[in-house]
């Protein structure tokens, strides 16, 4: 039976812990939760005050990170320690064992002199642990010599348990936010890449925004916002097709309702790292209109935030006068004029005053020569610029990500899923499930989180793992496509949305793939097939429609390989110049394109040259595709010359060798040739023997021409 001073001192210490759990659970950094650890435990026990000591990551200093009244301290904080010179605290460090006044373990001179202590003869030193490894010292001190019962030792290494892991954990969180940072901007790059820009559009964008916001003489926050927004304003374009987001002509409806959604999945992507909440109004309203017709929400006047206002201005002035892979930009002149004609409806008028006025008078980013942090992570840029890439793999479905794993039975003790995790330190999560059927999932935030809590430790850690884990996970099947798995992951509650992904063949269980890892194979196959196509089409290019023959092959799937280029390309080229020539080459690629559209799914486009185009498609297609092809472009192809050419049925301009020569009417030669037809067939074997038969389909052409001439 405890006496009432007992009862009173253990409601205490609980009150203590309570306290400290509080602290843990409020302050991110070490400073902040040291000081309220250590108020708290050195009141508890009638100590003068204390110290938080953090190793250092070379491993051979102690950092002081927070101290509270310590009797006669001069040491400041962020002081580092030699570890080899106060040697309790070393035994502390190196053994992970904690250290009493009163005990075995004096405290030397040396310790004294290393704290700059005067008068500190009594001490508790309680070892910091995170994942198996002693991170640092949590000390209370006082002057009095003085011995620690039990229940105190207790309370000091339980509260030292509870600051480790709460420190722990914000260095997990924050490490995951950076990450998630990094990744989205990274994402964003591969967007800008994909979305057909040909320069550096954020960064563009980001330096108009800054300018304008700053004219508008908004605060610093919201500055430091804009700027984000310019960044990411487009993230959610990763949920467009990509035969939607680089059309050349405009949208038809049903395109236009798809190509909509961007904001609001670039929302729920931002939305998901605390850092980036700010930013969430401005992805998902910066195409909001101030006359209330835009989308998504058809948000009116002020009630847009200041920030997609001023995002919406100049993201209508860079569209217009940066250029596509697929088309010139109409240019400055045209977006001043669209934006002075569109204020006041599209535009908030005051913003767009403000912009129009900044471009007439030189940027102040560039008139003062100060340069604009970059927006974007290093490796956005690298990988937006060209930077190096892994090996591009054929992951196109989730199963090409996973790697077999362990399913923990329900049985297994917490304790022993939390070895699991100090083992291997790299490992975020474990599925828990029986007979090859997965039932839940355990993370290591969500395990460390369970065990920091007041009673954690003793409620949990000899329980079952079923007991922690949790069942509202995602399950999904091997063969699911990279961009369905993360548009479900997105589409989690906001605490759950980047948990790992249960993978399963069959109905068993596969393994766990991180929606990190979607996002950046996502990111590396946007940007690699920007690399590899063609840069004014944006079709495929010749590496990317090898890739997909040999597939084909491998596969044994029956394919017809369809070359098409343009007879007398070059005369016109020459004869009026490379921009009329590049809208031909524009006009015939969204033929060929519009061609395989009709086909369904199964055909693939590529543009492997200057007037080349190449369309795979089933063999019992290829009459109504050459066809298709030929006849289309027949019909259009009149628009592209002037009326006295079109007159007489042609142009005069000079061969290679010099001589004057009259060329038709630009059409198109279209030949085909089954991998069936083929020995061993490879993109080189079937691209001679199409060329063999394009070059003799062209003689027929000229014989025709010669006949009917004659």
């Amino acid at each position: 039976m405890r006496t009432g001073h007992e009862e009173r001192r253990a409601t205490n210490y609980v009150e203590t812990l309570n306290t400290i759990v509080a602290a843990a659970t409020t302050h991110e950094r070490p400073a902040a939760l040291g000081r309220d650890a250590i108020a708290a435990l050195a009141d508890a026990l009638g100590m003068d005050g204390g110290a938080l000591f953090l190793l250092d990551h070379d491993g051979l200093h102690l950092r002081l990170a927070a101290s509270q009244d310590i009797p006669g301290a001069s040491r400041s904080i962020d002081a580092v320690i030699p570890l080899a010179a106060p040697r309790l605290l070393t035994e502390t460090v190196t053994s992970g064992r904690p250290a009493f006044s009163g005990s075995a373990i004096a405290l030397p001179a040396a310790t004294v002199a290393a704290l700059a202590l005067d008068n500190a003869r009594g001490y508790a030193m309680a070892p910091l642990m995170a994942r198996g490894r002693v991170v640092g010292v949590l000390a209370v001190l006082g002057q009095d010599d003085r011995a620690f019962t039990e229940d105190e030792q207790d309370l000091v290494c339980t509260a030292a348990t509870t600051v480790a892991l709460a420190l722990d954990n914000a260095r997990l969180y924050a490490s995951t936010e950076r990450a998630m940072v990094e990744t989205i901007e990274a994402l964003a790059g591969a967007i800008e890449a994909r979305d057909g820009y040909t320069g550096e559009h954020c960064e563009h964008m980001a330096e108009r925004a800054v300018a304008l916001a700053t004219a508008l003489n908004l605060s610093s926050e919201e500055i430091a916002t804009i700027r984000l927004g310019a960044a990411l304003h487009d993230v959610g374009k990763i949920g467009i097709p990509d035969a939607i987001l680089n059309k050349p002509g405009r949208l038809d409806d049903a395109e236009f309702t798809v190509m909509k959604r961007h904001p609001e999945i670039g929302a729920r992507i931002v939305g998901a790292v605390a850092q980036l909440r700010a930013v969430v109004p401005l992805v998902r309203h910066h195409h909001e209109r101030y006359d209330g017709t835009g989308y998504p929400d058809a948000l009116r006047g002020e009630d847009i935030p200041i920030g997609a206002r001023v995002l919406a201005v100049v993201d209508a002035y860079g569209a217009m006068t940066e250029d596509r892979v697929y088309r010139q930009a109409p240019g400055h002149a045209r977006a001043i004029a669209e934006i002075e004609r569109g204020a006041g409806a599209h535009f908030d008028p005051h913003v767009a005053r403000i912009f129009l006025r900044l471009q007439q008078t030189p940027c102040p980013n560039t008139s003062t020569g100060v340069a604009l942090p970059s927006v974007l992570s290093a490796g956005a840029r690298d990988a937006r610029q060209g930077g190096a890439l892994r090996p591009a793999e054929r992951h196109a479905h989730v199963r090409g990500l996973v790697t077999r794993d362990i399913l923990l039975s329900p049985d297994t003790s917490t304790e022993e899923a939390l070895a699991l995790f100090e083992r291997d330190g790299e490992r975020l999560a474990v599925a828990v499930g029986s007979e090859g059927v997965a039932r839940a999932i355990v993370t290591r935030q969500g395990l460390l989180t369970k065990l920091s809590g007041l009673y954690g430790n003793a409620i949990y850690r000899q329980r079952p793992v079923a007991r922690v884990a949790n069942e509202a996970m995602l399950v999904v099947d091997g063969a699911t496509p990279l961009e369905e798995a993360v548009r479900q992951a997105t589409a989690r509650s906001s605490e759950r949305r980047y948990d790992p992904i249960v993978v399963t063949e069959g109905g068993h269980y596969s393994g766990l793939v991180a929606v990190s890892q979607l996002l950046d194979h996502l990111n590396d196959e946007a940007l690699r097939r920007a690399r590899l196509s063609n840069p004014l089409s944006g079709l495929p290019g010749a590496p990317l429609l090898e890739a997909e023959i040999n597939n084909r092959v491998s596969a044994d799937v029956p394919t017809a390989f369809v070359l098409a280029d343009i007879d007398g390309f070059k005369a016109y080229n020459d004869h009026y110049g490379l921009a009329r020539g590049d809208d031909v080459l524009l006009m015939a690629a969204t033929i060929v394109r519009d061609v395989a559209a009709d086909v369904g799914p199964g055909a693939f486009v590529g543009h492997v040259g200057g007037d080349d185009f190449v369309l795979l498609a089933h063999p019992d297609r290829v009459e109504p595709l050459h066809m298709r092809i030929t006849a289309r472009f027949d019909a259009a192809i009149s628009r592209y010359y002037d009326a006295a050419d079109l007159s007489h049925g042609g142009l005069s301009c000079d061969d290679r060798s010099g001589r004057r020569r009259f060329y038709p009417i630009a059409s198109m030669s279209v030949a085909a040739v089954a991998t069936n037809e083929v020995d061993s067939p490879t993109y080189l074997r079937l691209t001679e023997e199409a060329t063999r038969r394009k070059t003799a389909i062209k003689r027929e052409k000229v014989a025709h021409v010669a006949r009917t001439v004659a």
